[in-house]
């Protein structure tokens, strides 16, 4: 590797970095606000996890709003600093639900990604006359417009006109 090479990693790198930081500053603050409409608790924490993981199956974000703003915004850093003030049967549970309940929502975000991108895909393919019902009645129409001329219009020797 160049000594250009090298420097040209660092500054992609360098970045990718600032980029996944500046989005990390948005994110925690907002996990920062909404911890503080009940703080003490952990509960509120798991349902900004259990969030993160939905917005991140749903959206697929790349790495401003993923690793930066979503990774900032979740936090499990923050579940083991928690840890450590609860009965450990509460940290337990409150373990068990943040990583089963994190791919629960990141899987419920993904299946609706799936149905809005074929819901999108499905009603681009009516505009142009594809399988839904728009497409579908356009399909009918041109079926019995075939149908009508080769019944109304054909010739004794049965060729169309």
């Amino acid at each position: 590797m160049t000594a250009a090479d090298l420097a040209h990693t660092v500054s992609r790198e360098t970045g990718r970095t600032l980029v996944v930081a500046c989005g990390a500053v948005f994110g925690a603050c907002a996990r920062f606000g909404l911890q503080g409409l009940a703080p003490g608790s952990l509960w509120p924490l798991l349902g900004i996890n259990l969030l993160a993981c939905l917005a991140m199956g749903f959206f697929r974000p790349g790495l401003f709003w993923g690793k930066g703003v979503l990774g900032g915004f979740s936090s499990f850093s923050a579940v083991v600093v928690v840890f450590y003030h609860v009965p450990a049967w509460e940290a337990v549970a409150y373990l068990a639900a943040t990583v089963l309940g994190g791919f629960a929502a990141w899987g419920v975000g993904d299946v609706l990604a799936e149905r809005r991108t074929w819901r999108h895909h499905r009603t681009s393919s009516d505009d142009a006359g594809g399988s839904g019902t728009a497409g579908a009645r356009g399909v009918r129409a041109a079926e019995q417009a075939r149908a009508h001329r080769t019944v109304h219009h054909t010739r004794p020797e049965g060729r169309a006109k």
